[in-house]
């Protein structure tokens, strides 16, 4: 419950900080995962995507993003699920040196 308040409370000041909405994000994926509530599932989607977009090269918050997406399992959710996939993947290709590395803009 602390770490809850205090990292929530660090992005309503910084909304801008990926490691943190990776974070708290853990933190809701976990609850899901023990308690099975819908409530934290959709907690932990809107961190990992706040994370996301605070910093497309960070591929941590779209990886699971993308999965609990797919997890959430509705057809809205499933393809974004695979467009956050892509993105990921030519992310990680540049990160790679398989494509030439320009800023990643995928919004």
């Amino acid at each position: 419950e602390r770490a809850l308040t205090l990292l929530n409370e660090l992005v309503a000041r910084d909304d801008r900080d990926p490691e943190s909405f990776g974070l708290l994000g853990r933190i809701y994926k976990d609850r899901y995962f023990e308690r099975r509530s819908p409530e934290y599932l959709e907690q932990a989607i809107d961190a990992y995507r706040r994370g996301y977009d605070a910093d497309r090269n960070d591929y941590y918050p779209g990886v699971n993003l993308a999965t609990l997406l797919y997890l959430r399992g509705d057809q809205a959710s499933r393809g974004e699920a695979k467009d956050v996939a892509n993105q990921l993947r030519t992310i990680l290709k540049k990160r790679l040196g398989i494509l030439p590395s320009a800023p990643a803009d995928l919004s």
